[in-house]
């Protein structure tokens, strides 16, 4: 009988209700909801079923026919002497009402008056009014739990089994896929049916349903069997099995009908065994959010027992045990096995534009920064934005065995990095390699990357299938460094000049010197010590600070010396008209060479763009050669004061007197003095050593970059540079509507056709595009090319792409309602930006920068453009942006590594987990679904042969919890008193 009533009662809710089997729309559906009416009045009688009736009264443990319930009922409410039977009408002949209302006795009919029938009636109705009471105060107190709230205004939106499934963590859906039958059953339910008999969990859902379930297809509690017909009607939604079900699956959650008092106990059993859970993982999370503050701090694994005691101080849960600096290394693997799976998932999704996963460049660098040599890879990739994300992926020790790190095998540690960390399929979308010289000069390199990459030798391919490129700041570098180490008069006039400069530094940077700087401005900038192990773009911030300080640091040193001898060099080296001259002389000739060292450094540079940018800084450069006064700025503006006698930012300047010999006094026996041979530089002299520097710098620098820039790749890649495509769109709109561009129409169909074909053909060949169905085919070029053209020409003319122009302070040009009449190049280009003025009907006329980068972002993440483009061409823009970029992220990922060495040094992978650590995860406030995905990890492992074992949880169920304050550790921790006891609380 209560088998009967279980799977009976959705069967009897349909029977009184044969008008929804069909809807037609969904308010008529969410009308007759037994949620949507969640008050029940006397008019609502006739909805409520026999098993609704059992659980109010709470009959479960013994079920009854629906006719006995209704006799109980009116025994309480007629008082009648004798017994009473309950009155069977047929369905045809007698109402609902009249069934729970028309008492039999042993009277004939017509000694029934027709008060007893009212007496009963309305006593019936105020028992109703108090089961509609208690059922309202059921459903409310199901409301107070947020998940079932959410879950129900969840299911509500559902449009079939599916979305259910996702909609809501209570309710599970088994579909197999061999059957085509389904089991949904109440996940708190099941889990107490499981504890109550635990073999069930080792069964498949289908199994439980069965053995729960001998006869009849279940309920929710015990798991409904769905057919096939009838799974396929869930699956495929907005019908009358769908709707049915979905208002079973709310009326369960609410504690509506049967099995509700099941149900409320099942859902306490869940939430205290969630809470439980969550407290467990709040505390582990806990500890796991100290480990990554103490990685964000630089601070060493011994600070994790400080910063656990610091939480718990704050009232934070941080369990009972695993607070020892012991667990720092495997907390730290666990993020890092995370941090690498989210880092490949996103590698591996494909981008909007494009339809494929990005593809990226490397950059390798070596170095010592502890005890071991590493070598330091990251790839850079762009996301849907078109913002490129420098990854790293390791830096694994280059010396392990008994021979050469050879550069062959240094090529095999950048490719099974990328393959222990991501996936061998990541490898085949590896487009170019940054490096520095060694590598760049070493053939072995680049061999080695392309037969283990795409298993080709690397003579059967051009250098555009995989170029490696020279760090283009490493190789400007060099040319200075040519002329500074160089035996020349300009490299004496160099070298002369950086000694000149650091006497600011050994004078006033520290002790007594610095205190007297401080005195004097406290403002004033620290004066630093030329850096010869950096760029020459870092060191020239030395010279930057000379100048804006100079009044200072000039003061300062008349304060440390003032008695000084008239004879004492120093005081010529810093005050002398011509160190004035020189600086201002130095840091005019080297600004361009320090902007473009600068500007190369970027993600966002293309590797092209030095080969377009060196040209100009050359001519500007020939002007310093030649004694240009325009070139000479800083110079310029104040020639006519810098001479003996002369002032510079307030400081009376002296003659240039510098000691140019040093001899001892030999003519006069026994005599240690010295000879000293003083020398003035005079104006022409100065100017001749000027000039001379700035020509030998140029021909220095010019020819380091053609040793590189001359390769045909290069030539290929600039013709997909923003801002030779932007150009082709200059013109100007006729009156009919139609843009005349300023290019011929053959020069503009033609453009960029040929070199096209060898990006084709390169593309082409990578397996990834092969499986893609992908047509690269070289005789399409001159297709996507046009292609990418039109999407510069709509972004330009249309006005899709506002964000492409900017103002002098970087803003984008305001949106217009005008259309644009005219774009034309602009006379005022600088040494690195494209200038164009645009002209728009209202009359209003801008001189706007071009944003490169805007450009190139707009064909990842603007429909309007990507669209007009296709993938095809988006493909060729991600794979040529892909082709190279600098080596200076790497040294950035070296700066970041020494601040995480530790004092006595540490393992490599310590070090190299901790940096990556720190380099990759967000702040902490978004670090929670790392930190969720890690505990997990920490606590179940990674299964019997991974690399991180299973940890117990961090919180005590069992007395030992009482043996400490918080734990062994934290309390060893707060014991401390300190080097002066008596200030510690007792």
């Amino acid at each position: 009988m209560k088998k009967t009533l279980e799977t009976g009662a959705l069967q009897s809710k349909e029977d009184l209700n044969p008008e929804k089997e069909s809807f037609p729309n969904e308010s008529d559906r969410c009308s007759v909801s037994t949620f949507e009416s969640l008050s029940i009045n006397n008019s609502a009688i006739e909805s409520f079923d026999d098993s609704l009736l059992d659980s109010y009264q709470d009959l479960e443990e013994k079920p009854m026919s629906s006719s006995v319930q209704t006799q109980e009922l009116l025994d309480t409410e007629v008082h009648d002497e004798q017994s009473l039977d309950v009155h069977k009408p047929s369905a045809k002949s007698q109402s609902t009402l009249l069934c729970y209302s028309t008492p039999q006795s042993n009277t004939s009919e017509e000694d029934l008056t027709l008060q007893h029938v009212m007496g009963a009636i309305s006593n019936l109705s105020i028992k109703m009014d108090n089961i509609s009471k208690q059922h309202a105060s059921l459903t409310e107190l199901a409301f107070e739990d947020s998940e079932v709230r959410t879950s129900v205004n969840k299911i509500r939106e559902a449009n079939n089994i599916v979305e259910l499934n996702d909609a809501s963590p209570l309710l599970q859906w088994f579909y197999d896929e061999i059957t085509e039958t389904a089991v949904l059953r109440c996940l708190p339910c099941s889990q107490l049916q499981q504890e109550a008999e635990p073999s069930l969990a080792k069964l498949t859902p289908l199994q439980a349903q069965r053995i729960l379930n001998s006869s009849g297809s279940g309920t929710l509690a015990t798991g409904i069997f769905l057919k096939k017909d009838k799974t396929q009607a869930l699956i495929k939604g907005h019908n009358a099995t769908w709707y049915h079900q979905k208002t079973a699956c709310i009326e369960h959650l609410c504690l509506i009908g049967f099995g509700s008092k099941q149900h409320k106990r099942a859902m306490e059993i869940y939430k205290q065994r969630k809470l439980s859970k969550e407290k467990r993982a709040t505390s582990t999370s806990n500890i796991f959010r100290a480990a990554i503050v103490d990685i964000k701090m630089g601070a060493a694994g011994k600070h994790l027992e400080t910063l656990v005691s610091f939480l718990a101080c704050c009232s934070a849960n941080v369990g009972s045990i695993g607070h020892g600096r012991n667990n720092f290394n495997d907390i730290l693997s666990c993020l890092e096995s995370t941090v690498n799976a989210r880092m490949k998932k996103w590698l591996m999704e494909p981008l909007t534009s494009t339809l494929l996963p990005p593809h990226y460049w490397a950059t390798v660098d070596k170095s010592t920064p502890s005890r071991t040599t590493n070598q330091a890879v990251l790839v850079v990739a762009r996301d849907d934005t078109g913002t490129p994300c420098p990854i790293p992926v390791a830096a694994p020790v280059v010396y392990t065995e008994f021979q050469a790190a050879t550069y062959d095998k240094l090529a095999d540690i950048l490719l099974q990095s990328i393959e222990d960390n991501f996936a061998k399929d990541v490898i085949t979308r590896l487009c170019g390699v940054a490096t520095d010289g060694p590598y760049y000069q070493a053939r072995a390199f680049r061999d080695q990357l392309v037969q283990r990459s795409f298993g080709i030798e690397a003579k059967d391919c051009e250098d555009i299938f995989l170029p490696i490129t020279w760090d283009a700041a490493h190789l400007t570098n060099l040319g200075v460094l040519d002329v500074k180490d160089s035996q020349t008069p300009s490299g004496t006039h160099f070298q002369k000049f950086i000694k000149r400069c650091n006497v600011f530094n050994t004078l006033l940077a520290n002790g007594k010197g610095f205190a007297f700087l401080q005195m004097v401005d406290q403002d004033a900038r620290r004066p630093v010590s030329y850096a010869t192990q950096r760029f020459t773009s870092s060191s020239y911030d030395q010279w930057v600070k000379i100048e804006k300080s100079y009044n200072a640091f000039c003061k300062a040193f008349d304060l440390l010396n003032p008695h000084r001898d008239e004879e004492e060099e120093t005081q010529y080296k810093i005050l002398g008209s011509d160190f004035v001259a020189d600086l201002l002389a130095f840091l005019d000739t080297l600004e361009p060479i320090v902007n473009l060292m600068l500007r190369v450094q970027s993600l966002d540079c293309p590797v092209w763009k030095l080969k377009l940018w060196w040209p100009k800084i050359k001519s500007e450069m020939e002007k310093g050669s030649r004694g240009d006064q325009a070139f000479y700025k800083r110079l310029a503006k104040v020639k006519n004061f810098i001479r003996p006698g002369g002032q510079f930012k307030g400081v009376d300047l002296l003659e240039g007197w510098l000691i140019t010999k040093i001899d001892s006094d030999r003519d006069t026996p026994g005599n240690s003095e010295k000879l000293y041979t003083w020398k003035m530089r005079e104006e022409e002299d100065i100017e001749r050593d000027h000039n001379q520097f700035a020509l030998d710098l140029m021909n220095a620098v010019d020819k380091r970059i053609n040793s590189t820039v001359t390769k045909p790749y290069l030539t290929t890649l600039e013709i997909f540079d923003a801002g030779r495509l932007v150009s082709l769109q200059c013109g100007r709109r006729q009156d009919n509507g139609n843009v005349k561009l300023s290019v011929s129409e053959g020069e503009y169909e033609s453009y960029g056709v040929e070199e096209s074909k060898a990006v084709m053909k390169s593309i082409s060949n990578l397996p990834h595009i092969i499986s893609s169905g992908m047509d690269f085919d070289e005789r399409l070029a001159h297709r996507n090319m046009l292609r990418i053209k039109e999407a510069i020409f709509a972004g330009v003319w249309n006005c899709f792409c506002p964000l492409w122009f900017r103002d002098e302070h970087n803003n984008p040009l305001p949106k217009k309602d005008a259309d644009l009449i005219e774009i034309t190049p602009s006379n005022s280009d600088t040494l690195f930006d494209v200038m164009y003025i645009l002209k728009y009907s209202d009359g209003e006329e801008f001189t706007a920068r071009l944003h490169e980068q805007s450009v190139y972002s707009s064909f990842y993440s603007q429909e309007e453009v990507y669209s007009i483009a296709k993938a095809p061409s988006c493909v060729m823009i991600d794979v040529v942006l892909a082709k190279g970029g600098p080596e200076a992220i790497a040294e950035s990922y070296y700066s970041a590594m020494r601040a995480q060495q530790q004092s006595g040094g540490q393992s490599n992978d310590t070090l190299a987990r901790r940096t990556k650590l720190n380099w990759c995860l967000p702040s902490l406030k978004k670090c929670e679904s790392i930190i969720r995905e890690s505990v997990e990890l920490y606590l179940k492992g990674d299964g019997p042969n991974g690399k991180i074992k299973a940890h117990r949880i961090t919180t005590f169920l069992s007395s030992r919890a009482n043996m400490y304050n918080v734990s062994k550790v934290v309390d060893r921790v707060d014991s401390a008193t300190g080097r002066c006891p008596f200030l510690a609380d007792i």
